[in-house]
């Protein structure tokens, strides 16, 4: 730290993140005005049809699609007004092709739609992620109108020769591992399949897939000193060489960890050029100045402060590294992930403990992979008279390290415990690890200048290694304390529950209305809770919005989250699709074990009671067969109704007061998940005045056709003074409790 401080600019950079840091927090400062409500949301609804102008800076592909990025609208208003507004907009258009140019002004027609928030605690924030870069609304089904008339813009011209490249590198190497390369050499992502992206980010190599330092500091230096051997002076060597990487890494998509790598580059250069000696730490403080000038709001992303955090963490820890020694390069990327580990977890909420390892058998093949595929691509587009063959080689061994890859990645998450899940971490234990971290940094460097050295190095690393991994790796949740919440899935339900020995339990996992809930509703929300693995799954019928979100959980274990034991209805009552979710846990090697009525399920002050079905044959409706279960913890009691209505609701609270009669339930509930999302024909009049709870849950979507929760349902909800918690108007809520008193948190 005393290094840092010496060099003015790089302190600099630590004060104004700092400052932008507090100024967020307290809600003050005009340069977060972005965040606040903008004007097209004022302007416009959900859907409306609307006509806007704006300058094209950016476009990309997806999924067959063409997604334009507009500055500087303007808002056509009713008697073709228009309202300037500084805001920015996304365009998805209906047409394929280049579209309209990079810098060509347009007018365009679709209908608008906003982003979302966080549905659950750990989800993707759309909305705060594209109103970081003041990209207020989108535009679907787009369709341009006008174009201006303008001459080809350099960074059009980038853009296409991408494309065209991307086109060509994956119709010489095929899709799979072209898309790769694709992403590797061009930033260009659109062939590369997801699968692919999560198996390189889950083992710990997610940055060869992204424009970074790697890229710029092989390029950068491969050009100068290319320039340099073949007669350039200094001056146009760097001029040159600066102008061609500059011109990369417009073409890749700018980037913050590219902008950060050139902007050092550019520094490096003007030293030597002007014979000064180069200094990192404060190259590094002008780059983080200038990008967060720019926009302050980058000091929130995961790529500014990954980027930034890598190579402070390489200046602060890698002094007096011997290059070229195996020891050094090991115990560096050892420290280099404990340094971005807190900032890993924060976005992640998981790393790979056997990434530092596998790091260092990828990186050094990355400026292989770099070399050959650049190479590759050249020959390509320069054709030569032994191009072919040269081609079919250089293709042939970058096919080979991307294979490397793959299958390494894949072996490597097989090894035991190659995945630590621990949540996402507190800011105190945040700032307990670095305090640590520091002062064993400090330390250390102390005795070196001291000229004093221990015999004990290595049982010192560990332990500071150990106090670590200790300090991100407490718990989170409360002993003695059950947390229940109510998970937002749009139309369907989910209810994850956690006692107070800190086991997992699902109630339900599915919607009808969110694709892919598993993997981007309820998975991102486990790991976020630090849970690896669920100890019991309870799936109460065969519905799709009750099972899908556990399906995909079952689908991507390698990824994702465990599940140790389901539980159904009595096989009785299966439909088909809970004898295929059955077949699929089975393969998975999840156990599957049913719950007969009176089945009691114990954990603690946990006890799971089974009160439903169990009377009479199988209805033909399966929500009749819904399981219905009594969940108390300590004197807190709840009880889940599935999707049960009608006469079978009527027969479950006759049940309810016989066994209350013999005191084996409660004379009122404390909560009540509400039957069948809201439907007018669940938590009729009869039950409501058996169980008399206080509060209830209710999962039902936004807009959802069906119209849940009914206006019948909520009257008698309200006439019980039952207060209602729905994800459909407040997201996920949770539930607290000790086992005596209760407290409900929503946003």
């Amino acid at each position: 730290m005393d290094r840092l401080i010496k060099r003015r600019l790089g302190f600099a950079g630590i004060l104004l993140a700092g400052l932008i840091l507090v100024l967020y927090l307290t809600g003050g400062g005009k340069i977060f005005g972005r965040l606040g409500v903008s004007r097209c949301e004022k302007l416009w609804k959900e859907s409306e049809e609307v006509m806007v102008e704006g300058e094209v800076y950016q476009k990309t592909r997806k999924e067959e699609k063409l997604i334009l990025y507009l500055k500087k609208i303007q808002i056509r208003e009713m008697g073709n007004g228009k309202a300037v507004a500084d805001e920015r907009m996304l365009v998805y258009l209906d047409e394929k092709g280049n579209g309209p140019e990079i810098g060509q002004r347009i007018l365009v027609k679709g209908n608008v739609g906003f982003f979302d928030p966080a549905a659950n605690p750990g989800n993707f924030d759309q909305k705060n992620y594209y109103k970081q870069q003041n990209i207020q609304a989108v535009l679907w089904k787009g369709k341009v109108l006008e174009k201006q008339v303008k001459k080809t813009s350099f960074r059009e011209k980038l853009w296409q020769f991408r494309n065209r490249t991307a086109d060509e590198i994956c119709r010489e190497m095929g899709k799979l591992r072209g898309g790769i390369l694709c992403a590797v050499l061009l930033g260009d992502s659109f062939y590369t399949e997801e699968k692919v992206k999560e198996l390189y980010r889950v083992a710990g190599i997610g940055h060869l897939l992204a424009i970074s330092g790697l890229h710029i500091s092989f390029f950068g230096n491969g050009l100068y000193r290319g320039l340099r051997k073949t007669g350039f002076s200094i001056l146009q060597a760097g001029v040159v060489g600066s102008l061609l990487l500059g011109s990369y890494v417009v073409m890749t998509g700018m980037s913050v960890s590219a902008l950060r790598a050139f902007t050092m580059f550019l520094i490096r250069m003007g030293a030597e050029l002007t014979g000064r000696e180069y200094d990192g730490l404060t190259a590094l403080g002008i780059a983080e100045i200038g990008l967060l000038l720019a926009n302050p709001l980058r000091l929130f992303t995961a790529g500014f402060q990954l980027s930034f955090a890598a190579v402070l963490g390489i200046y602060l820890i890698g002094s007096g590294n011997k290059k070229g020694r195996f020891s050094d390069s090991v115990r560096m990327s050892v420290r280099l992930w404990f340094f971005l580990l807190p900032v890993t977890l924060w976005h992640y909420y998981e790393t790979c403990l056997y990434a530092p390892a596998w790091n260092l058998l990828v990186i050094p093949m990355a400026s292989v992979l770099l070399l050959c595929g650049s190479a590759g691509m050249a020959v390509m587009l320069i054709p030569c008279g032994a191009g072919d063959i040269m081609q079919s080689a250089l293709w042939k061994i970058t096919e080979w390290i991307l294979l490397f890859y793959e299958k390494g990645s894949g072996l490597l998450l097989e090894l035991p415990g190659a995945r630590w899940i621990p949540g996402r971490p507190r800011l105190w234990q945040i700032a307990c690890y670095y305090g640590v971290l520091l002062f064993y940094l400090w330390r250390k460097r102390k005795e070196k200048k001291e000229g004093r050295q221990t015999g004990k190095q290595v049982v010192r690393q560990l332990v500071t290694a150990g106090i670590l991994l200790i300090l991100l790796g407490i718990p989170k949740w409360k002993r003695g304390q059950m947390e229940l919440t109510m998970l937002d899935v749009g139309q369907g339900d989910c209810f994850f529950f956690r006692d107070g020995n800190g086991k997992n339990y699902l109630i339900d996992g599915g919607s009808s209305s969110v694709d892919a809930a598993g993997k981007y509703r309820l998975e991102p929300f486990l790991k976020f809770r630090g849970v690896k693995r669920l100890d019991y799954v309870w799936v109460t019928h065969g519905d799709v919005d009750h099972l899908n979100a556990v399906e995909e959980l079952l689908e991507r274990r390698k990824y994702g989250v465990e599940i140790q034991y389901l539980v159904f209805p009595e096989q009785k009552y299966w439909d088909e699709r809970l004898i295929k979710l059955c077949n699929l846990a089975e393969e998975a090697g999840t156990k599957v074990r049913v719950m007969e009525m009176d089945t009691i399920f114990l954990s603690g002050k946990l006890k799971m009671r089974c009160l439903w079905p169990g009377e009479g044959e199988p209805s033909e409706n399966g929500n009749e067969n819904s399981l219905v279960l009594h969940l108390q913890y300590g004197k807190i009691t709840m009880l889940f109704t599935g999707d049960l209505e009608n006469t079978r609701e009527e027969l479950l609270a006759e049940r309810i007061k016989n066994l209350r009669k013999k005191g084996e339930l409660p004379a009122c509930y404390d909560l009540l998940k509400v039957g069948h999302h809201g439907s007018r024909n669940a938590t009729g009049e009869e039950l409501l005045e058996v169980i008399r709870p206080r509060a209830a849950f209710c999962s039902s979507g936004k807009e959802n056709r069906y119209g849940h929760p009914h206006a019948e349902t909520l009257e008698r909800l309200a006439k019980w003074g039952v207060s209602l918690y729905n994800t459909k108007d407040r997201g996920a809520v949770s539930m607290y409790t000790d086992g005596r008193e209760y407290g409900i948190q929503s946003p």
